[in-house]
């Protein structure tokens, strides 16, 4: 129905179409705010249901994660436990100096890096330079040849004028000795 819409249509079909197109996208919205809000229930009744279901089945068991005691919000869970880290870490004070030579190490990088891609590029230009310059001789040489082509076709046309203008003049003759023979 949007798809096929025009600007300008102020008709009455148009108007009726559109208000057919309104209550379908309300009845979406009503049951789309219904369905959330029934899930919004069952959400936070979550919660709920696990500290009742760990309470019931063993008392010496950890609170759930949901739990309220822990200070959680009852949406998400509260985890504890510990973190490991591995591989190799610099636990020294980096000095003014230190960060300079860091710095300088990371611009040197992007420099080179810089010059890298420049040279990489002047590369490309002069291969694109040397295309370009292999088409137009490409170019050039096809060129020639539709040259070539058209003279020679220029040629042929005019040998066959010439010929047809032979074959009139002998028939012109002909017909010249016909009457002349007749006329005797």
């Amino acid at each position: 129905m949007i798809k096929n819409y025009k600007i300008k249509d102020k008709s009455k079909k148009r108007k009726e179409k559109r208000e057919k197109e309104l209550e379908i996208l309300a009845l979406f919205e009503k049951e789309g705010k219904e369905r959330r809000r029934a899930w919004r229930e069952i959400w936070m009744q979550m919660p709920v249901q696990l500290q009742e279901k760990a309470k019931l089945e063993d008392p010496n068991v950890a609170p759930s994660p949901y739990s309220e005691e822990q200070g959680s919000t009852g949406l998400y869970p509260v985890i504890s436990g510990t973190m490991n880290f591995e591989g190799a870490f610099d636990t020294k004070q980096m000095t003014t100096e230190d960060w300079e030579q860091r710095e300088l190490e990371k611009k040197q990088g992007v420099e080179e890096e810089t010059r890298k891609t420049e040279e990489e590029l002047d590369e490309l230009s002069r291969r694109r330079k040397q295309l370009q310059d292999e088409v137009n001789v490409i170019d050039l040489w096809n060129g020639q040849k539709r040259e070539w082509k058209r003279k020679r076709n220029e040629k042929r046309r005019e040998r066959m004028i010439e010929e047809k203008m032979r074959e009139k003049q002998v028939l012109i003759l002909a017909r010249v000795k016909v009457r002349r023979h007749r006329e005797k």
